[in-house]
């Protein structure tokens, strides 16, 4: 069978970009010929697809497309909609995958009540499909397939500190108070360093993760935390609230680690002071963290579920 996923971009580490690598490494994993489409590659991050066998086709290459593929995964409004008016291609299964709440790129296409279905990204995003459903005539039906964990997170055998030495912040639009914050740890003697394409673009990765005590970030980055058994502290343009505990994952997760269900902002100050009092207790918790965290998001079980809710719908 054939996939064609769409994405407006494949020029640098975002979510969207990993979820589409990932996404079409699992559809090859159960037999898939999978092929992208995006406005903007870059060379360096087309590197990625191509190792994995998957091409890559922009704006240009329109007459490399098949005439028809099995699968369409439309992502991204603007590319999947001018996909979808190629005259010449057609589907025999579309799904829609929405990432987030923006209008501008992550709006249903006008195509959607052609669809077979839609893939949200959390229980907020879907609550948001759901309730423009009955004005907009919305019909397919909506299964939610979250961030996740895989094995070589689950598997990584991290050791933590009872204190916090080394810290980072992973995010492409950290909150000026938390840049702040970092500048204050730094004046502790603690490491702090933030990543992101503001500032330095790293590729995250068990062993990257494994030199903090701490993480400051939102969305897939929380899972790829707490399965490791490092404290997450879910905050960003957002806000958020901290560190991420048994209490408060469940909620959190609904609202994909975003920080924004609280919209709790604090000052450079306030973050410096919870980061550092607040360590050792969000420390002890982590390794029943850890096991909900793979519980609930490991990646084979989450895949399976949306492969089932494909099989199910398609062909409608």
């Amino acid at each position: 069978p054939t996939a064609l996923l769409t994405n407006l971009n494949i020029n640098s580490r975002t979510g969207s970009e990993l979820h589409t690598l990932e996404f079409a490494k699992q559809l090859q994993n159960r037999g898939y010929v999978v092929t992208a489409f995006a406005y903007a590659p870059l060379t360096l991050y087309l590197k990625n697809f191509e190792k994995e066998g998957i091409e890559v086709l922009t704006l240009g290459d329109e007459t490399k497309l098949e005439n028809q593929y099995d699968l369409l995964i439309a992502q991204h409004r603007v590319v999947s909609e001018y996909i979808y008016s190629l005259q010449r291609i057609t589907f025999s299964s579309i799904f829609i995958s929405v990432l987030g709440l923006s209008d501008e790129h992550e709006g249903l296409p006008f195509f959607t009540n052609l669809s077979d279905g839609i893939i949200a990204v959390s229980h907020e995003v879907k609550g948001h499909i759901e309730n423009s459903a009955q004005a907009h005539n919305i019909q397919p039906p909506v299964h939610v397939f979250p961030n996740y964990c895989t094995k070589s997170f689950c598997d990584y055998n991290y050791q933590g500190n009872n204190e916090l030495k080394s810290i980072c912040c992973i995010s492409n639009h950290p909150a000026p108070e938390c840049l702040e914050a970092f500048d204050l740890l730094k004046k502790r003697r603690n490491k702090a360093d933030v990543f992101g394409y503001q500032s330095q673009s790293v590729k995250v990765t068990p062993e990257l993760l494994s030199q903090y005590d701490a993480v400051v970030s939102i969305g897939r980055t929380a899972q790829e935390c707490m399965s490791m058994g490092i404290p997450f502290y879910c905050y960003d343009h957002f806000g958020g609230p901290g560190y991420i505990t048994p209490n408060n994952i469940e909620h959190n997760a609904l609202f994909n680690f975003s920080g924004r269900p609280e919209k709790r902002k604090s000052s450079a100050q306030q973050l410096y002071s919870d980061l550092v009092n607040s360590y050792a207790e969000a420390q002890r918790m982590q390794s029943q963290i850890k096991d909900l965290c793979i519980n609930r998001f490991q990646l084979e079980n989450l895949f399976e579920q949306v492969m089932s809710f494909i099989n199910a719908n398609k062909n409608k």
